[in-house]
This record gives structure tokens, C-alpha cells and sequence, in this order.
């Protein structure tokens, strides 16, 4: 599916590369109008079976939860288009509340004139564990350890994962 779109990783790192370079571009649609755009773009779309608990399905349920303060500075900086501004926000797949694994994602807007690519980078917790990221307790250390001694991690790739957490949970 990436080779479709054209996703290229941030630095080939292999399968397990969780930061993405991606061009997109996102329109805003009138209400009335979503169903007939919707119909128009899946007619050029190819169908892809996701392995679900009872089968198989064309679709997967994709929950986000997007971070921002009161004064929603990462939504209006993401819709001004403001070089360097970011999104934060928590993924899972499925229906209803995460269990499983949850997506702590940040995406950077670059300006395409500078050269940069917009980027989304990521790292995976447990659903038991999104508490202690939004509240700056999750155990960066202690997680960078197990890395790199139960999972086998370059201390390259751990360093990287380390930053990366550290970067999101300052900004939460």
C-alpha cells in the first residue's frame, strides 16, 4: 500500500521504521457534498482485504485523538500552513477503546519551496501506558533499556526512539 502512495521511510532503517515522508493534500468539502466526492475518488481506488477478528473487510476502523491546548496553537498553526508546525496525536485501529497497541504520532508541516518534506514520525506504547505519556510519567529510560537489550536495537535506533519520546511528551 505505501509503494502505492508513494510513502518513502524518513531513513531506511529497515521494516521497523516508524517515521514516514508523505505528500498530501487535504480539502475542505461541504457536507452535502461528502458522498458524492467519496464516491467519485473509491471508484479510482483499489480494494485492500484487512484481516479483522471476524474476516475479512475492505475497511478498518482508524481512531485519532488529536492533541492541542486551549488556544489551539498546533490546529491553527497546521491550518496556516506555518513552516515547522506540528500535529500530535494518539492512533489505534479497531472499534471502541484502544487495548492493544496506540500510535503516538507527530507530523511536521515543511514548506515545499525550502526543499523539506513534511514528515510523520511515531513510536508504539501499549494501551495501558497512554496515561503515562500525556502525563510526562512514561518511563523513557527504563523503555530505552529494553530496547536495546530484550528487542535487540541498535543503540542508533534506541538514541533516535529516545529523542523522538522525549520531543512529544516535552510538547504534551
Amino acid at each position: 500500500y505505501s509503494s502505492l502512495r508513494g510513502d518513502h521511510t524518513a531513513e531506511d532503517k529497515g521494516g521497523d521504521s516508524q517515521s514516514f515522508l508523505r505528500q498530501t493534500s487535504k480539502y475542505w468539502i461541504k457536507t452535502e457534498d461528502v458522498s458524492a466526492v467519496k464516491y467519485a475518488v473509491l471508484k479510482h481506488l483499489p480494494v485492500f482485504l484487512q484481516k479483522t477478528s471476524t474476516g475479512e473487510s475492505d475497511a478498518q476502523l482508524t481512531n485519532s485523538v488529536y492533541l492541542d491546548n486551549d488556544q489551539l496553537e498546533l490546529y491553527h498553526g497546521r491550518l496556516d500552513k506555518q513552516q515547522g508546525a506540528i500535529a500530535l496525536r494518539l492512533r489505534w485501529y479497531g472499534t471502541g477503546e484502544p487495548t492493544g497497541l496506540v500510535f503516538v504520532e507527530r507530523k511536521t508541516h515543511r514548506d515545499k519551496w525550502t526543499g523539506e518534506t513534511s514528515a510523520k514520525e511515531r513510536f508504539i506504547i501499549h494501551a495501558s501506558e497512554v496515561q503515562s505519556v500525556l502525563d510526562g510519567t512514561y518511563p523513557i529510560a527504563a523503555k530505552k533499556k529494553e530496547m536495546l537489550e530484550k528487542k535487540g536495537a541498535s543503540q542508533q535506533e534506541a538514541d533516535d526512539w529516545e529523542m523522538l519520546v522525549t520531543e512529544i511528551v516535552q510538547v504534551i
